[in-house]
């Protein structure tokens, strides 16, 4: 999906003034030399000092207010002109196009950085690497698993319903999972123990039960353990 830099650069601006949790995730990688567009960065910059004065993001008003030089002013009027045809623009796009434009500017502000510190010998090369690792670790998802509770019915629902499980083969394993594990496999089962305790065996056994049963179904063993109380 080919998106339009400049014109990207106001809905961000605009995300940011309607969404200032938005702003507020954003604002701690964000640099004004990531902007090419100058009515954006000049709205972005009245913003970051007002933020910093007030702890808040600032409305449409208050920014006019902050307006000082003709400059600030034109800039704004020409903010508002092009946002003003601004309609919906889903939010996970935003996050994920600033998200790139981050890392790209990052990473080329970084390369720069380095190229001259490099020629001079003013910098190391775990400088050089922590510089590359912070700007390509940049990452602006914060919602990972939120997804679960917009369907939260159809989970409350299928807590309530008795699922069908398999026999663990072993009557006291199955007692204290009330009846074997879900066939569906919809559960993690943590099998911990000491070296040569005898987990092998168990999932081996489990495995023939659960292919006896024509149960769908695979298990993972780690082959580093550790003792637990």
């Amino acid at each position: 999906m080919n998106i339009d830099p400049d014109f990207f650069e106001y809905v961000f601006t605009y995300e940011c003034l309607k969404k200032p949790s938005f702003y507020k995730m954003v604002r701690e990688h964000m640099s004004l030399d990531y902007f090419d567009v100058g009515n954006t960065k000049t709205v972005l910059r009245i913003m970051d000092h007002f933020y910093e004065e007030n702890r808040k993001v600032p409305s449409l008003s208050e920014i006019k207010l902050s307006l000082g030089s003709d400059n600030q002013k034109n800039a704004f009027k020409g903010f508002l002109k092009v946002i003003k045809d601004i309609d919906s623009v889903d939010h996970g796009l935003i996050v994920r196009q600033t998200e790139k434009l981050f890392q790209e500017q990052a990473v080329s502000n970084a390369l720069l950085d380095v190229s001259k510190k490099y020629q001079k010998g003013e910098i190391s090369n775990s400088e050089i690497v922590t510089k590359f690792k912070n700007a390509c670790g940049i990452s602006l998802i914060d919602d990972i698993g939120h997804h679960y509770f917009q369907n939260i019915d159809d989970h409350i629902k299928f807590l309530k319903t008795e699922q069908e499980r398999i026999s663990t083969g072993y009557d006291f394993f199955d007692k204290k999972l009330g009846g074997g594990v879900l066939k569906n496999g919809r559960a993690l089962y943590m099998i911990l123990g000491a070296t040569n305790s005898g987990k092998s065996v168990w999932l081996a056994n489990f495995a023939i039960q659960a292919v006896q049963l024509r149960a769908r179904g695979c298990g993972r063993e780690s082959g580093q353990f550790e003792d637990y109380p």
